[in-house]
């Protein structure tokens, strides 16, 4: 009896794909934190990783020079992904972004805090604003730009903030949530509270009002 490993010579040994079945490929461990991609979150669509991240820089200013964060997304061709690597400035922000990326084969939604100035007489003077991007996969442009803030009262009387807005998209359904927490009210809030989540329906195909319940 010849040996078990001892096959005819048109049967592939255990474990080894046809010559045109590539073994599947596996996509690398995203890269490590640098000075260019501080704060990176990452998410997958179409085979294509995004990151969103960003880079701080030194701008003079009076009475003082101020630091900058610029944010940015980029995308990073692996395994089929059919476009070329690239990247896009989103936004540059006065206080350092809390920044958040979620996405499904239908696109990209990115989230981060800002301020679009400074004060000399306190942070809290400059509202934090929560931004929530649709971004097209392919070119990386903004689709959808959705901005909220938050106020001391119903009828906008003085500036509070907005300080994270975590996404997903709960079942891997079209309907974008946001979990964040904040100070004062979001227009159009239910309920109260310093915490709040928010649901964006069928988010990169229509524009319709989300709703948004505020907790403690």
């Amino acid at each position: 009896m010849p040996p078990l490993n001892d096959l005819p010579p048109d049967v592939p040994p255990l474990n080894e794909l046809p010559p045109d079945e590539p073994p599947p490929c596996q996509p690398p461990p995203p890269p490590a934190e640098d000075a260019a991609h501080l704060g990176a979150v990452h998410a997958y669509s179409q085979s294509c990783r995004y990151t969103l991240s960003y880079s701080t820089r030194v701008v003079p200013d009076e009475p003082h020079a101020v630091t900058v964060y610029d944010i940015s997304i980029e995308r990073t061709q692996e395994c089929s992904c059919l476009w070329a690597s690239q990247s896009t400035w989103l936004m540059t922000s006065y206080t350092l972004p809390a920044l958040s990326i979620a996405a499904t084969d239908k696109g990209v939604a990115v989230s981060y805090t800002h301020k679009t100035s400074w004060s000399t007489v306190g942070s809290n003077y400059i509202p934090r604003y929560l931004n929530i991007k649709h971004i097209a996969p392919d070119t990386l442009t903004t689709v959808r730009d959705v901005q909220w803030g938050a106020w001391g009262c119903e009828s906008a009387c003085a500036p509070a903030h907005i300080y994270s807005g975590q996404l997903s998209f709960p079942n891997g359904g079209d309907t974008l949530r946001v979990d964040g927490t904040k100070s004062g009210i979001i227009r159009g809030e239910t309920g109260s509270g310093n915490s709040f989540s928010a649901l964006l329906p069928s988010f990169f195909t229509s524009t319709t009002e989300p709703s948004i319940q505020a907790s403690p």
